[in-house]
């Protein structure tokens, strides 16, 4: 994975588990970090991968494209491009060639990350370039990339959606498939 690292499931003292990049743990050895390291995003089974994959393939035309977006909540597939599973469609397509085993690693350990900005890298290579988390083609399946009509899941109170601290947009994580159904069954249809 050029130009990126690997996460790493890890444990601390007074803290619990958690995922972060290999500089921020580097950082935090070096301050004293006391902690385990769980797992690498390379360490997890090519079972889970297969398994994915499997799910993905399934009545998906070869050569299908990523699902469009369905903009009538009376369609079936409205909602459908928010979702995880979609994610992984977009990540296997992006990283056509390369590595997809490794990118779809580290998008399951960033799933489980409650705050994406806690997993900024820290420092630069030796190029001079900022060090990322994962590849670019891993943020594309985890975060959605498009707008959602949020009021009626604010007016309900669901901390899913948190304007970002850099552009003031909304970064939308994909949604799991029981978000998914919350979603289209909270968008208000016409009578």
């Amino acid at each position: 994975m050029p130009d990126a690292e690997q996460l790493y499931a890890v444990i601390g003292v007074g803290i619990g588990v958690e995922v972060v990049a290999l500089s921020v743990l580097e950082q935090r050895c070096a301050a004293g970090w006391q902690g385990v390291i769980l797992a690498g995003a390379s360490d997890l089974p090519e079972a889970l991968l297969e398994t994915r994959l499997q799910a993905m393939s399934v009545g998906e035309p070869e050569g299908a494209s990523v699902s469009a977006r369905v903009y009538d909540p009376h369609d079936e597939a409205f909602g459908r491009s928010l979702s995880a599973a979609e994610g992984e469609r977009v990540l296997v397509r992006l990283c056509e060639g390369r590595d997809v085993g490794q990118a779809l690693r580290s998008l399951a350990l960033a799933r489980s990350v409650p705050d994406l900005r806690d997993l900024e890298a820290g420092g630069y290579d030796d190029r001079g370039h900022p060090r990322r988390p994962f590849t670019p083609d891993a943020w594309n399946g985890l975060l959605a990339m498009e707008q959602l009509d949020l009021e009626p899941l604010n007016l309900l109170g669901n901390k899913e959606f948190e304007p970002c601290s850099k552009c003031g947009g909304y970064a939308v994580r994909r949604l799991t498939d029981p978000q998914v159904a919350y979603y289209r069954a909270s968008v208000p249809r016409a009578a």
